[in-house]
């Protein structure tokens, strides 16, 4: 600041004076380059720190505080070739921080000389004519470290072929080290952390590798014909210690499958004539694709050719009309090697008349589908109920008229004590209800003719003519059976139809005599037509 007086009247005594303040402010420029306290920066770090701040350098600048001119920016020239370290500007400080970007191996590097180039964030004054240089030293400090796989991935070559496996041979050896002596630990152990198709066996002490099983190309878990196996090894000592790597196997294809068709049926247009197939192969190449297609005249219906289309599908062109219908097409499909399946394949072509929108042949066949309607359940209930009724019917029912029984049978008693006299007189009123034994095919033909001579009468045998009853009613004679018979009867049905023909044979002859209304009302054997029937018509 400058205080500047001023006189009138050219300076004399008599003149008047006055005074005034000048500041004069001075431009700073930056003149004056940024320089590290002391000579050389030495420092420190431990290995196997990932990242973060490891030092601070120090510097002094004679320029503006916090002007451009002031703020230092650093620049490592030299020795930092691997990247491990940079370095930032603290703008309140001015220091330069040294930040670590990866770990650092002490059996790999164990010092840094680093050259450091300093300047500020303006550019220089041309007053000055060069920047100085800075030594920096970055030592490496050695800790205790556990085991490590000097590979993290140990790649092994194996083949899928039956004919190169073998269950004992040693395909690798995968040992961990110290990595402070770079020297196989010895006092460890090994297992496997991860084998989803269990395709290996490491031995626990010697870190030895063999196949369990024959490894599959083709299985789920490999990708891009690698299968992955992690391993754990862990020291035995006090404060055990892991380490993890990764086998990996590399997997050679090998020829074991045979291409197959993705469909063996087909629907087809009457006017299209054309189908189109497509095989699949698990197999890489050079064991797939492309594929060699033929027919096999045994089990084709009418004649085929072939045509390719692209390495994976083939066309098959009819070389007749082929009308409705459903043909067979047998298929020998090769892979590049010529390996085919050894069962030929089948494609069932369904041939119809399409409609407009070409709708499958399938997708048209009417689906066949069975309901139980009502009436059915109706039907079902009723047999039901007949069935639950008959055995009640049974037991009220019995053979006569006189006991008054639901069906006007007789008595229970009485008809037991019929059956101690197979052919003894039966009573007036009383139907045949006789206990007899069940004789085989062609048993009772002869029958007849065992029966004696005497006669006994039966009730009489009403027979309807007209509507009314006649007025006499038929006698028919019943011969009882000897006495060496006893316990003998006749079936049933063969009385009963003997009794008909008798009464048959006895309106036959009023018939003749031109009574033609004459009708015989009886009860029809099974399945009888009809009710009555005309003798004349």
């Amino acid at each position: 600041s400058l205080i500047v007086q001023g006189t009138d009247l050219g300076g004399s005594a008599g003149g008047m004076t006055g005074t005034g303040t000048v500041q004069i402010i001075i431009e700073d420029v930056n003149d004056n380059p940024p320089t590290l306290i002391g000579e050389s920066c030495v420092f420190s770090v431990k290995e196997n720190i990932d990242h973060g701040e490891i030092w601070r350098i120090k510097v002094e600048d004679l320029d503006q505080k916090y002007s451009d001119n002031w703020l230092a920016v650093f620049k490592i020239k030299s020795g930092n070739e691997a990247g491990y370290f940079t370095i930032t500007t603290d703008p309140k400080t001015n220091e330069g921080v040294v930040m670590l970007n990866k770990a650092i191996d002490y059996e790999e590097i164990s010092s840094f000389e680093l050259t450091v180039e300093v300047t500020n964030k303006a550019v220089f004054y041309t007053s000055v004519s060069e920047t100085k240089h800075n030594k920096i030293i970055v030592n490496v400090k050695n800790v205790l470290e556990g085991p490590k796989f000097h590979r993290k991935i140990y790649a092994i070559p194996v083949s899928e072929d039956r004919r190169k496996f073998t269950s004992h041979t040693v395909i690798g050896t995968y040992q961990a080290i110290s990595e402070d002596n770079r020297m196989i630990i010895k006092n460890a152990s090994y297992f496997k952390r991860n084998d989803p198709e269990n395709w290996l066996i490491i031995d626990e002490h010697t870190a030895e590798i063999r196949l369990n099983k024959i490894p599959d190309r083709e299985s789920k878990f490999i990708i891009n014909g690698k299968y992955n196996v992690e391993i754990l090894c862990i020291t035995k000592d006090f404060a055990s210690e892991t380490a993890t790597g990764t086998i990996t196997l590399e997997v050679e294809d090998f020829n074991d499958h045979c291409p197959r068709l993705t469909s063996t049926i087909q629907s087809l247009c009457t006017e299209d004539q054309v189908v189109y197939v497509t095989a699949e192969d698990e197999d890489a190449d050079p064991n797939a694709a492309p594929f060699t297609f033929s027919i096999v005249p045994e089990g084709t219906k009418c004649k085929w050719m072939v045509e390719s289309l692209n390495g994976t599908t083939a066309i098959l062109r009819s070389k007749t009309r082929l009308w409705p219908g459903s043909y067979q097409v047998t298929i020998n499909v090769q892979d590049q090697q010529g390996l085919a399946c050894p069962d030929h394949q089948v494609v069932q072509v369904d041939i119809c008349t399409c409609n407009e929108v070409k709708t499958p042949c399938r997708d048209r066949l009417p689906k066949k589908t069975s309901t139980f309607g009502p009436a059915g359940i109706a039907l079902l209930i009723l047999g039901f109920v007949i069935l639950s009724i008959v055995p009640l019917l049974l037991l009220f029912c019995v053979c006569g008229r006189d006991c008054g029984g639901i069906c006007g049978g007789v008595c229970w008693g009485d008809c037991q004590e019929d059956h101690k006299n197979n052919f003894s007189q039966i009573s007036t009123g009383i139907s045949n209800l006789i206990a007899y034994h069940t004789e085989g095919p062609g048993e009772d033909n002869d029958m007849l003719k065992k029966q004696t001579s005497s006669k006994q009468e039966l009730p009489p045998f009403n027979v309807y003519v007209g509507g009314k009853p006649r007025p006499e009613p038929i006698n028919i004679i019943f011969r009882p059976a000897e006495s060496n018979f006893e316990g003998i009867a006749l079936h049933e049905a063969y009385l009963k139809n003997y009794y008909m023909m008798k009464a048959n044979h006895f309106a036959a002859e009023e018939c003749h005599r031109g009574t033609d209304d004459f009708l015989v009302y009886d009860k029809e054997s099974q399945e009888s037509p009809a009710g009555s029937v005309g003798c004349c018509s």
